[in-house]
């Protein structure tokens, strides 16, 4: 009721006197339909605050405000503060009657600024992310204070100038700029202060759904702001309006309050004293806007104008500057170069000489005349070929010259020439020329010359050579006399080779007999007395197939065909097969044997050939035995070494037999010495035992060494290098024997034996039928082929040399064509020599057994293979 009674209070004046017309222009800055919704009210309210005037309200954009005031068709303003300072320049307009003070969700400020926003998911995080990006900007968005300038200043301020560092898009209203970003068609946008809290306030706009850049807090504003705050929109008269009408106007004004119907219209808190507008004024300054778009030029605005023409100007300044100073360190340096290439030339020991693209001499320098005799004052600017240069005995023009050529073309030449000397010799020299180009590297045609004499290398080249022809034909006779003794040599060596197959052939085929058919009593004869006699028989032909042996080892050796096996074995099985072969020796003489393993060597799985390191460690501890009358022979292992996969091991074999006197120590490791060759009548031996040991030894990567002193014992040590295999431990041998589990496994088994010695076939087959085999023989290979032709086997043994077929050919047939093709085959056979079993293996054996036949090594080696077919025709079915 107190509103009404206020505005009838201002309006009954009216009703008694004549009413004149003031027109009140309002800056539109949102739809006119909308502006006139919130200010029509502020037009009646106005009237009734001035007697005697009716108070017309338009709502203009800048332009037709502008337009307006200079056709004089308002009276009265009301427009954001950049518009209101560029008036106020133009126009003769009062002071700001009064300052706005906006109502926006509740909260009320006299202050203004402007907002940036984005979309909430946005990247832009600072002022300098706008450069290059899309801005949305109210309609004619450049005269809007909070909707563009504030923001522009705050730009500038950043390094970023408006429109030039961004793409401006006119969207229209400040509604439509939020609308715009929040759809994605502008990466930020610009509008006043209070336009966000009014959206959300009326329930269009979500706080999640925007973000803002760069904002600000100033105290006691209650809006989100980004930019600096300025006063908000001023209320002027122009100086048309009676002083007395503009006090009634400006007391109506500021006597507003928020409750009043006119301020609830207009959404407004209502007016207050008129603000500082300095602020705006220093804005549109730097900003260039109306009225400043056109002002002297100061010390920043030239440099703001013209600061690539300066920063090109100081630039090629410094440019030239040092590019100068370049020029004057260029020529020092030119100079210093010139006497230091003077002082060079002056001194070496090569003639040097310059020439022009006409082949004149235009420098010499003093190794020159020292060489060639002639002076400068006689070369200078003369042709130096027709002077100094030759082609063998005949003249030849420069033109023709290919070394003045080839350098003026610009290839450089190295080689020798001749030269003549002042006095008329003719001398080799030998040149390095090179062409002189320009800056662009293109040839002038001119060349610099260093030569130097080399007469007297030449000589000594050709006495060189008449020795190298002389030596070569030395050379070739050595040559041919060595190619001769070579091939004696290797003939002797092949007769060597032969002589030893033939002779371990025909030693071990009858100590195949003697050795077979003496086992072969003795297994079957209860007799004590016999039996030791037959076991004497025995021990004296082991004795000689140890000999036979050792020969066919030294001789592997010597000839370097001593080749090693790569197998798995356990270090206990060796150490355990040695004591059972030497235990019964050391009790015969009444000795103790110890053998000292620890135990994390004795389950160690090592990848070697553990037969060549038991003959070794049988051969030392053989000899042991042997020297020693009463006490212990003892063998140790140790691990001496750890590297990767690879291992150490150390072993010492330790009697307390005659000992060793030092003087006969050097001599041991030979092969056919002993300590004292006075005791083989003695001890017996041949005396290669140890430098078989020694062979062996070395070809494991071990040394080997003893230690001894007379009558107090000896002890033999040597170490080998052998891979560990990581992958755990083999498995236990079976506690029967190969005979037993051949009985228990294969009764009845059938196999074929070829041997065409009749003895040695006798022996054979008695041991096969001992163990419950079933065997067929032939006499020769030929026999062997059509019995496997017939009959299928589960195991042949096969000789090498028979009569009619060796053991070889017989293979490749059984093989080829038989029912025996995927039968073991083992050979059995005299040969000894690797290259013997190699031969087996290639023509389709699958092992080798060597003569004389070990019963339990036979027994072993037919169970395995004879497990291998058992297992491979399981697997088959």
């Amino acid at each position: 009721m107190k509103r009404w009674l206020t505005l009838l209070l201002f309006l009954s004046p009216l009703l008694a006197i004549a009413e004149q017309t003031l027109t009140l222009g309002i800056f539109a800055y949102r739809p006119k339909a909308v502006m006139a919704e919130k200010f029509d009210m502020l037009g009646v309210y106005l009237s009734g605050a001035t007697p005697g005037y009716q108070i017309r309200v338009e709502y203009l954009d800048h332009a037709e405000l502008n337009a307006a005031i200079a056709e004089q068709r308002i009276d009265l303003i009301f427009t954001n503060p950049a518009h209101y300072v560029q008036l106020r320049h133009g126009n003769r307009l009062s002071g700001a009657l009064a300052t706005l003070q906006s109502l926006e969700g509740g909260q009320t400020s006299s202050l203004l600024g402007g907002v940036i926003l984005t979309r909430h998911d946005s990247p832009l995080q600072t002022l300098a992310d706008l450069r290059g990006k899309r801005i949305a900007i109210p309609g004619h968005g450049a005269t809007f204070l909070g909707g563009y300038q504030t923001q522009a200043y705050e730009l500038l301020l950043a390094g970023l100038k408006l429109p030039d560092d961004a793409r401006l898009i006119d969207v229209g209203s400040h509604d439509q700029v939020v609308a715009s970003v929040l759809a994605g068609d502008a990466d930020a946008g610009f509008i006043r202060t209070g336009i966000l809290e009014s959206l959300q306030h009326d329930g269009r706009l979500a706080a999640a759904a925007y973000k803002l850049l760069n904002p600000q807090q100033h105290p006691d504003f209650p809006f989100l702001v980004s930019t600096r705050l300025y006063p908000e929109w001023a209320f002027a008269a122009l100086p048309s309006v009676p002083e007395e009408t503009v006090k009634r106007i400006n007391r109506a004004l500021l006597f507003i309050t928020p409750d009043m119907a006119v301020a609830e219209a207009a959404g407004i808190h209502g007016f207050t004293i008129p603000g500082d507008y300095q602020s705006v004024d220093r804005l549109t300054r730097a900003l260039r806007l109306p009225p400043y778009e056109r002002v002297e030029f100061e010390a920043g605005d030239v440099w703001q104008r013209y600061q690539w023409a300066i920063f090109a100007t100081l630039l090629a300044l410094a440019v030239i500057l040092a590019l100068a100073l370049r020029l004057w360190r260029t020529q020092r340096a030119q100079t210093r170069e010139t006497e230091r290439l003077r002082t060079i030339t002056d001194t070496i020991a090569d003639g040097i000489y310059v020439l022009d693209p006409q082949g004149r001499v235009r420098l010499i320098n003093p190794a020159f005349t020292r060489i060639l005799g002639y002076r400068a004052d006689e070369m200078l600017g003369r042709i130096g070929h027709d002077i100094f240069h030759r082609h063998g005995s005949e003249p030849v023009p420069l033109e023709r010259c290919p070394l003045f050529n080839r350098v003026r073309s610009g290839q450089s030449f190295n080689g020798e020439q001749l030269f003549r000397c002042r006095d008329g010799r003719l001398i080799d020299v030998e040149i390095a020329a090179s062409p002189i180009v320009d800056r662009l590297g293109q040839p002038t045609g001119g060349s610099v010359t260093a030569f130097r004499d080399i007469s007297e290398r030449k000589r000594t080249e050709a006495e060189l050579e008449q020795h190298r022809h002389h030596l070569a034909a030395l050379v070739d006779e050595r040559t041919t006399e060595l190619s001769l003794a070579k091939e004696t040599a290797e003939a002797a060596s092949r007769a060597k080779s032969t002589f030893l197959a033939n002779m371990s052939h025909e030693l071990r085929t009858p100590m195949n007999a003697i050795m077979g058919m003496t086992s072969m009593v003795l297994r079957q004869t209860p007799d004590p007395r016999l039996r030791d006699q037959l076991g004497k028989v025995e021990n004296a032909s082991r004795h000689l197939l140890h000999v036979i042996n050792d020969i066919l080892d030294i001789s592997k050796i010597e000839a370097e065909r001593m080749k090693l096996e790569e197998t798995e074995f356990v270090l206990g099985s060796v150490l355990e097969n040695l004591r059972s072969l030497s235990g019964h020796r050391a009790a015969e003489k009444s000795l103790q044997l110890h053998i000292d393993l620890p135990l994390e060597l004795a389950g160690m799985v090592l990848v070697g050939d553990p037969l060549r390191l038991g003959q070794v460690l049988l051969n030392l501890t053989g000899n042991a035995i042997k020297f020693t009358r009463h006490g212990s022979v003892t063998v140790r292992a140790r691990l001496a070494e750890t590297a990767g996969d690879a291992v150490t091991l150390c072993f010492e074999v330790a009697d307390t037999g005659i000992g060793i006197a030092e003087d006969a120590r050097a001599r041991l490791f030979t092969a056919f010495e002993q300590a004292d060759n006075s005791m083989t009548r003695k001890y017996g031996g041949t005396g290669l035992g140890l430098a078989i040991s020694k062979r062996l030894v070395h070809l494991m990567d071990g040394e080997i060494g003893v230690d001894s002193e007379p009558d107090a014992g000896s002890t033999f040590w040597f170490t080998v290098r052998l891979r560990r295999n990581g992958q755990g431990r083999l498995t236990e041998a079976e506690h029967d024997s190969a005979e037993l589990s051949i009985r228990r496994d294969f009764p009845a088994a059938r196999i074929l034996l070829a041997e065409d010695e009749p003895i040695n076939r006798e022996v054979s087959l008695s041991l096969l039928e001992d163990c419950g085999l079933c065997a067929d023989s032939a006499e020769d290979g030929r026999q062997a082929v059509e019995l496997a032709r017939r009959e299928r086997y589960d195991l042949i043994l096969m000789d090498m040399q028979m009569p009619q077929l060796n053991g070889i050919d017989a293979t490749h047939q059984i093989r080829a064509d038989s029912l025996n093709r995927s039968t073991p085959i083992i050979a059995m056979t005299a040969n000894a020599f690797a290259e013997d079993r190699l031969l087996c293996l290639e023509a389709g054996m699958n092992d080798h057994l060597g003569k004389p036949v070990d019963p339990e090594r036979l027994f072993a080696t037919l169970l395995k293979w004879l497990r291998k077919a058992q297992a491979q025709r399981e697997g088959s079915q």
